[in-house]
């Protein structure tokens, strides 16, 4: 199954995200929305794991937190953004300030999963929310316009008091996401 461990989103941050969206819905092509119940924030990815493999996978966020004793934190959503650059977008984001307790979070986690042969990430990691995944070409200077119209654009503060590992089966009604198991913060 597929897998990736995430942050859940509060309410309130999905309703902020959900009125970005709507900066975007003038776009042109076939775009491919996220639904709110969808919206979260992903620390790891972790591809196709055997079910046998989930208990050891959630020992390793335990291990991660306890060994790094990373404590509940806050991040801010601020921003707006395209991958791979806004004239020329696949997915639109919005974007999530990078804290200390995130980066040591992500590089724990990594750390603990690689003796799980779970190899850690290539790419520096780069937190952001997915608003949207384009799939057709879109009008370029309009979503640049968009994001260069809203900079000051922001969803809020969400604090962290959790982890969660997910399953992400992939339908054709979009992918569907099963909460496999939550590991606290240090309180």
């Amino acid at each position: 199954m597929r897998c990736f461990i995430a942050i859940e989103l509060d309410e309130t941050i999905k309703r902020q995200l959900i009125a970005a969206q709507d900066l975007f819905r003038q776009l042109t092509g076939k775009i491919s929305w996220v639904k709110p119940e969808q919206m979260h924030l992903t620390i790891k990815f972790l591809g196709s794991l055997p079910e046998t493999k989930i208990p050891e996978v959630t020992e390793a966020m335990k291990t991660a937190i306890s060994k790094s004793r990373i404590t509940s934190f806050e991040f801010t959503i601020k921003g707006l953004g395209a991958f791979p650059r806004p004239v020329s977008p696949r997915i639109l984001w919005a974007g999530v300030t990078l804290t200390d307790p995130m980066k040591k979070l992500h590089k724990a986690i990594d750390a603990e999963l690689s003796l799980l042969e779970i190899p850690p990430d290539e790419r520096e990691f780069t937190p952001h929310l997915t608003l949207a995944r384009i799939k057709s070409k879109t009008t370029p200077q309009a979503c640049k316009n968009i994001i260069e119209n809203n900079a000051d654009f922001t969803a809020g503060t969400q604090r962290v008091e959790h982890i969660t590992l997910f399953a992400s089966q992939l339908k054709p009604t979009g992918a569907v996401y099963t909460v496999l198991s939550q590991v606290s913060l240090i309180a």
